[in-house]
């Protein structure tokens, strides 16, 4: 049988010393969850600061930054870096900076680095249909890229 935290601390209540163990265990679940709290917020704060920055893959990227978040006197979140703390966004940026394989390439492309005139051959289902398997093969990607839905 599972027990609610309610018959288990009328259960307590009822032993020797009993109020101060169920004291002294409220604690406990208080300090856990404020732990809890407090380790969501810095995940969300360091997952913002990469989805900022366009890493590939925040998810991912956040576990590996997150021990690196620390806590200040004044209850303010940090990143260390080397051997002094910095802003969350500031420590994210620069391993970020650090690491140019971890963000996305957004770059547009330039002048003339269009295809205005050398557009695209599109294909239908009935271009297809009147293809050889080694002709799709041969052409996948093109094909590939003419049925997305731009």
């Amino acid at each position: 049988m599972a027990y609610t935290l309610e018959q288990i601390f009328e259960a307590l209540g009822k032993a020797d010393n009993g109020g101060a163990m169920v004291a002294d265990l409220q604690s406990i679940i208080s300090t856990a969850r404020n732990e809890a709290a407090a380790y969501r917020v810095d995940r969300n704060k360091v997952l913002a600061a990469l989805a900022k920055g366009n890493a590939l893959n925040p998810d991912a990227f956040v576990k590996l930054l997150s021990d690196q978040v620390v806590v200040g006197d004044d209850d303010s979140l940090g990143m260390k870096a080397g051997d002094k703390t910095v802003s969350i966004e500031e420590g994210v940026n620069g391993w970020l900076a650090g690491n140019p394989w971890a963000v996305k390439n957004t770059a547009a492309g330039g002048a003339g680095s269009g295809s205005a005139g050398n557009p695209k051959k599109v294909y239908t289902p009935n271009d297809l249909k009147g293809m050889t398997p080694a002709e799709i093969n041969a052409h996948w990607n093109e094909i590939k890229d003419s049925m997305k839905k731009g």
